[in-house]
């Protein structure tokens, strides 16, 4: 049987979306008037975020940045940070002002409004330009969907992050590109994210997320009587 110790991985945007999802359920028990429930809830999000700060932070292996990176187990058992920076270091803006400081916050909306990394003409690449594996085109020869190009629910999550700890007008420098994207070549799977060519499935659902920000940010039009 194969040994699969060395594929056990500690996520970053998983621990985070898990984070803010059990903060929000908090949020729903204290409307609810469940003040033990909301309690729990809380605990739960902060002993997730507490070892996402402590534990997930650091020097990346061939990378200039101290940003947030996966760990993994290797085959001889022993715990790892990836080796490479990915789009996921910048999911800790996905949690709750009470739980990350806010120069942390801080720290990651500079690395995200950096134009050698993330802050390209659209957004945002999930792997940053300035990364020996940043590549920025799909290639159907290596079927390797994750080495640059842009996801439209990865961009999702940022804006809900930047939208919770106040970054408005990231927010909508952010929005403005995800629109100017889907304008210029319609709703893809993936997109290059300096040229903006849609490649992979067309018309893909969750890429159709940006309908979401733009209902909840009143950019639609009004609608008919």
């Amino acid at each position: 049987m194969r040994d699969n110790k060395a594929f056990r991985v500690k996520d970053v945007a998983v621990n985070c979306v898990f984070a803010a999802g059990w903060w929000e359920l908090g949020l729903l028990a204290v409307v609810a008037g469940d003040d033990a429930l909301a309690a729990t809830c809380r605990a739960a999000a902060n002993r997730t975020a507490t070892a996402v700060l402590a534990k997930m932070r650091g020097p990346l292996p061939g990378e200039s940045n101290d940003g947030f990176a996966a760990l993994y187990r290797d085959a001889s058992g022993d715990e790892r940070a990836s080796p490479r920076a990915t789009i996921q270091e910048l999911f800790p803006l996905l949690l709750p002002p009470e739980l990350v400081p806010a120069a942390t916050v801080a720290s990651l909306v500079a690395m995200l409004r950096n134009e050698s990394r993330y802050w390209l003409p659209y957004p945002v690449p999930t792997v940053p330009a300035d990364s020996p594996a940043f590549a920025p085109a799909f290639s159907a020869a290596d079927d390797l969907m994750w080495r640059g190009p842009t996801w439209g629910f990865t961009n999702w999550f940022l804006l809900e992050g930047l939208e919770k700890h106040g970054y408005h007008a990231e927010h909508a420098a952010l929005l403005d590109r995800w629109v100017a994207l889907v304008e210029g070549g319609g709703i893809w799977e993936m997109y290059n994210p300096i040229n903006g060519k849609g490649t992979g499935a067309v018309g893909l659902g969750m890429s159709t997320l940006l309908v979401d920000w733009l209902y909840r940010t009143g950019r639609f039009p009004p609608p008919r009587p």
